[in-house]
């Protein structure tokens, strides 16, 4: 069944063939809602979960996840959002200082769930060692790259596991070395419309959300993604792409599209007044958007 046309929506679409650019722009409006196959809520990120604010921290918050591919490459497109400037004007200036984009500590993971088997464990041993992913997708590769996309690194799964260092075999520690990998950021926003609420609690109430380009939001706040991946890596082929399709998430300790309640299901702050979600242990259940084809 296709997801809805606004948030919170799990395949829209199911992505569509094409060669995309990849840049950091949305070339010529290369990317549009044919490609959509996830689509989130700007705004529902822990910094505004339960009682206690912390819009002084930089929000990591996906809104949009596109899809394409043609005979040798997947192409993927996301976009993060910061609308401090809408929900918390006062906050604006240092949230905006720290932009995703602009960011080597914030890690952003990708997850494909490519055909059976996979594995539940983060590839890094994230989540203090509990598994990562759960319910019927699991990762056969998982992929990381900086907020600042300088580096990336992707795993595939062995016998339920992801091996690392192990000659790049199975795990390739510079993708960036990788022949056809490429992946580009840059400002802006790209999507349609940016549906999202002013407080994170109020997510599943829809009479709350709103348009916040309606709103005035700076759009150059926000941070672009584009990526090209080898077929070859993922191990398969646009034909299994297109008959069985390949399942894929996005995703940080705060945020994840599609969206999934476990990146807000702990309120409160540590000492230094940042969210506690940024330390609790997540499990992904809800599933991963499908690209190609619904899964066989």
């Amino acid at each position: 069944t296709f997801g809805p046309t606004l948030p919170y929506s799990t395949n829209p679409t199911l992505g569509t063939a094409g060669t995309m650019t990849i840049d950091g722009t949305n070339t010529d409006g290369e990317w549009g809602d044919q490609h959509l196959i996830a689509l989130s809520l700007a705004g529902d990120d822990p910094r505004t979960l339960g009682e206690n604010w912390t819009l002084h921290e930089a929000p990591v918050d996906f809104t949009h996840l596109w899809a394409a591919w043609d005979d040798d490459y997947l192409y993927l497109a996301y976009q993060l959002v910061d609308v401090t400037d809408v929900i918390d004007p006062d906050n604006a200036s240092s949230a905006g200082g720290g932009k995703v984009n602009r960011n080597d500590g914030i890690l952003i993971w990708i997850a494909f769930d490519t055909g059976p088997g996979g594995a539940s464990l983060d590839m890094w041993g994230k989540n203090e060692g509990e598994p990562l992913f759960g319910g019927d997708d699991l990762p056969n590769s998982q992929l990381y790259h900086n907020g600042n996309p300088w580096q990336a690194y992707l795993s595939r799964a062995v016998d339920g596991t992801f091996p690392v260092d192990d000659g790049g075999l199975d795990y390739f520690n510079l993708l960036q070395d990788v022949p056809g990998f490429a992946i580009a950021t840059g400002d802006g926003f790209h999507g349609s419309s940016l549906r999202g609420v002013f407080d994170a609690d109020n997510r599943n109430d829809s009479n709350q959300h709103v348009d916040f380009l309606e709103h005035g939001h700076t759009t150059s706040r926000d941070s672009f993604y584009e990526l090209r991946i080898p077929l070859s890596l993922l191990q398969i082929t646009r034909a299994h792409l297109e008959t069985q399709g390949i399942g894929v998430k996005v995703g940080t300790p705060v945020d994840a599209i599609p969206y999934d309640p476990t990146t807000l299901d702990t309120p409160g702050v540590e000492d230094w007044n940042s969210s506690l979600e940024w330390g609790d242990s997540d499990l992904h259940n809800s599933r991963f958007a499908r690209i190609g084809a619904w899964k066989r």
